[in-house]
């Protein structure tokens, strides 16, 4: 497997495990892009439009899964003007497990009207403040359930 990042100069190799898996750490430069990264194995894969800066871990019961589309203050207003392309979303589907799992369903969103309204209203408004104060991109993976007890998301140990 060889990656490409396009702020490096070199390429980074590294071995693939007997059951396909890998691991590549690339350096990073400052916050910023957009950036390409380039995968090379058996097929290739270019990911666009990569951002460095800021992520987040949104999680919680309802509060933070309650989406900006349930009746936030000045609702249409505030979807209309969510077009932040520093700022992206990730939610992590619900689906349960009794042991880890190395795969995740999903896709990084760009913040738009379309993408706002249906993502956490509490990570949104947190997002675009901290975006706007550190002028660096903002990433939010938004990992909330209602209801469910934090017992249910964490290890017996």
């Amino acid at each position: 497997m060889v990656a490409k990042a396009s702020w490096l100069d070199t390429e980074v190799k590294v071995k693939v495990g007997s059951q396909g898996t890998w691991e590549i750490i690339l350096k990073t430069p400052e916050a910023g892009g957009p950036y390409e990264i380039n995968l090379k194995g058996y097929n290739e894969i270019t990911l666009k439009n990569v951002l460095i800066g800021e992520v987040w871990l949104c999680s919680g019961q309802s509060n933070m899964e309650w989406l900006a589309n349930s009746g936030i203050i000045n609702k249409d207003e505030e979807i209309e003007n969510a077009n932040y392309p520093e700022i992206r979303f990730f939610t992590v589907y619900h689906s349960t497990s009794l042991y880890p799992q190395d795969h995740l369903t999903g896709e990084w969103e760009e913040c738009t009207p379309e993408t706002m309204q249906n993502f956490s209203a509490i990570a949104y408004f947190f997002a675009r403040k901290l975006q706007k104060e550190l002028g660096v991109p903002v990433g939010l993976i938004n990992s909330s359930w209602s209801g469910t007890p934090a017992e249910a998301w964490m290890p017996k140990r």
